[in-house]
């Protein structure tokens, strides 16, 4: 992961997908982190008031954009040389969803996701680039023994590891973290998972079905989860023959009004060769802060963390909504390489809606140490207007 921002910027400079679609504030901090539950028939099991309500919900959300950038880039190897790359996009992205609950004891699921778009590049030839895909995100189900044991069955998202820009302790699920869009679901593996709450502590047994030529490639997770005053803890173990075994730790907490976290990993590699250690390891910590002051002047959140992976690397974001209660939005954000010296600096400003249409402006920056990186110096202005961004 030592190249972990320069692959990131070679992602913008190569790739088809214009830099001001990947990073939206309101992608990472405008949905609620929490939904209330609707009551339950009165008197009616916990287990009633999460899984009992319509008898099935059709729904999905869309995103319509269209974006467009600009990227200056000095090349000093083989050839010093100066390279401008424009880029235009309309896509147009989303999710549908089913949700089937007749009954408290069980509950089907289904999610996909729709991407679609259309544009053109000018380097390293000019071309036009159309593209359109359908995956299956989520299929499940959910079904309740005894009011206790809560079993789920099929393609789900897991949560596993509790870091924000990095989360190295999280070897179950299928897609990574992109610290551009953090809060954005990954996508998890096909899988059983057992659920057995007591009290406010969890215990988790998952069954990993992916990749599998046979049984024997069945992977096995246990995780634990303990409650104690303010502080979560949690601890897992990812088992699986042909692969290094992992054990993780992590840790969640507030100190006063900072949220802070913590997650470790240690893999034992049981075919290192005797001159190798068959262990290493990874950490990260990092927390969140939000404030808002009363008259909403000031409604800005802060996040960092630092990870460690055999090589340093840190990633930070201060926003700033609606600016002295103005309908300007402002957010900047950091992510880079500390044993490289190389990263990426990204500022975008969100303009006043005109009816249904956001605009939004920005500017991103690449650096490195490394001369022969394609992307040693090079600058990014781009502007997005978001046509239609909601759910039905």
């Amino acid at each position: 992961m030592g190249r972990l921002c320069l692959v990131l910027a070679l992602l913008v400079l190569l790739s088809g997908t214009g830099a001001a679609d990947d990073f939206d504030f309101d992608l990472l901090f405008g949905g609620e982190i929490l939904q209330e539950l609707e009551e339950g028939p009165e008197g009616g099991s916990p287990v009633e008031a999460v899984l009992i309500g319509e008898p099935i919900d059709l729904g999905g959300s869309y995103r319509l954009n269209v974006n467009g950038s600009r990227l200056y880039s000095q090349i000093a190897f083989p050839f010093p040389m100066d390279v401008t790359r424009d880029e235009f996009a309309v896509s147009l992205s989303g999710d549908l969803y089913m949700d089937l609950r007749p009954d408290p004891t069980w509950r089907a699921f289904v999610k996909g996701k729709y991407a679609a778009n259309i544009g053109y590049e000018s380097w390293p030839e000019g071309k036009s680039t159309e593209a359109a895909d359908f995956s299956l995100h989520e299929l499940f189900l959910d079904y309740t023994l005894l009011d206790k044991l809560y079993l789920r069955a099929g393609k789900q998202t897991i949560n596993w590891g509790v870091g924000y820009f990095f989360s190295p302790a999280d070897v179950i699920n299928v897609g990574r973290i992109d610290p551009f869009d953090a809060e954005a679901p990954r996508e998890g593996p096909t899988a059983l998972k057992a659920h057995y709450p007591v009290g406010s502590n969890n215990y988790y047994l998952y069954l990993l079905f992916e990749d599998m030529d046979g049984l024997g490639d069945i992977a096995i997770a246990p995780k634990a989860e303990y409650v104690v005053g303010k502080t979560e803890l949690g601890f897992g173990g990812y088992y699986r023959a042909d692969r290094p075994l992992h054990l993780m730790a992590t840790v969640s907490s507030t100190i006063g009004e900072v949220s802070v976290f913590g997650e470790g990993v240690v893999t034992v590699d049981r075919e290192a060769g005797s001159e190798e250690s068959p262990l290493s390891w990874q950490w990260t910590v990092g927390g969140r802060y939000s404030y808002r002051d009363e008259e909403g002047l000031y409604d800005i959140t802060t996040a960092a963390q630092y990870l460690y992976s055999g090589t340093h690397q840190a990633a930070a974001l201060l926003s700033w909504n609606n600016l002295l209660k103005s309908k300007l939005s402002a957010a900047g954000m950091w992510i880079g390489s500390l044993s490289d010296r190389s990263g990426i600096l990204d500022f975008s400003l969100s303009l006043p809606s005109v009816k249904s249409i956001k605009p939004q402006v920005g500017i991103r920056r690449f650096y490195s140490q490394d001369q022969f990186s394609p992307l040693a110096t090079a600058t990014q202005v781009y502007a997005a207007l978001t046509f239609g961004n909601g759910s039905f």
